[in-house]
C-alpha cells in the first residue's frame, strides 16, 4: 500500500512542478528566439520615379491586406484561447487531483481517479508546453501588426508598386514562421 501512495505522491509532485515551470514568466526557455522587431521602413523617394497605384488596384491590395489581417488575428485569437484552456485545465485537473487525494477513505478509494486527472494535466501541460499556444498567439498578433502598417503605408501613397507589397507580406510571413513554433512533419 505504501508504494502506490508514494506513487502518487509522485505524480502529483511531477504535474505540479510541470504546471509551475510552464507558466508563462518563468524560467526562460533556453531554445528561444527573439522575434522580429518592427522596423520603420525609410521614406520613399521623392521625385518622378515614385510609383502610385491604381484606384483599382489600390482597393484590391487593401482588401488583401484586410483578408491577411483577419487570418492572423483569428489565428492569434485562436492559439491563445487554447493557451488558457489548456493552461486552466491542467490547473484544475492537478488541484483536483489533489482534493480527491485528501478524501481518500478506506470504504471509497478515489486515488484511480486521482491519478488520471493527474496524468491529464500533466499531459495537458506537455502539450501546451510542447506546441506553445502562447509563442503562436504572440507571433500571429505581431503579423497582423505588420500588416496594419503595411496598409497605413499602402494608404498614405508610399508604396506604389505591388511587387514591393508582395516583397513585404513576404518578410512579415517568414519572421512569422521564424518566430512561431511550428511542429512539421519528419522528412522521409
Amino acid at each position: 500500500m505504501k508504494p502506490i501512495r508514494a506513487l502518487h505522491a509522485l505524480v502529483f509532485l511531477a504535474a505540479s512542478v510541470t504546471i509551475l515551470l510552464a507558466q508563462p514568466g518563468a524560467t526562460p526557455c533556453p531554445t528561444a528566439q527573439p522575434g522580429p522587431s518592427v522596423q520603420s521602413t525609410p521614406p520613399a523617394p521623392s521625385g518622378p520615379e515614385k510609383k502610385t497605384l491604381t484606384e483599382q488596384d489600390k482597393q484590391q491590395v487593401e482588401a488583401e491586406l484586410d483578408n491577411l489581417l483577419a487570418r492572423y488575428r483569428d489565428k492569434g485569437n485562436w492559439y491563445l484561447g487554447i493557451y488558457f484552456l489548456f493552461a486552466i485545465g491542467a490547473a484544475l485537473a492537478g488541484a483536483t487531483a489533489g482534493f480527491l487525494m485528501r478524501w481518500d477513505m478506506p470504504e471509497r478509494s478515489y486515488k484511480r481517479l486521482a491519478t488520471i486527472l493527474a496524468f491529464g494535466g500533466s499531459a495537458l501541460v506537455i502539450v501546451t508546453t510542447y506546441i506553445d499556444f502562447r509563442a503562436n498567439s504572440i507571433a500571429n498578433k505581431v503579423a497582423a501588426n505588420q500588416i496594419v502598417h503595411l496598409k497605413i503605408q499602402v494608404e498614405k501613397g508610399d508604396i506604389g508598386d505591388t511587387g514591393t507589397i508582395l516583397e513585404k507580406e513576404q518578410e512579415i510571413y517568414e519572421g512569422k514562421q521564424a518566430t512561431e513554433k511550428v511542429i512539421e512533419p519528419p522528412k522521409k
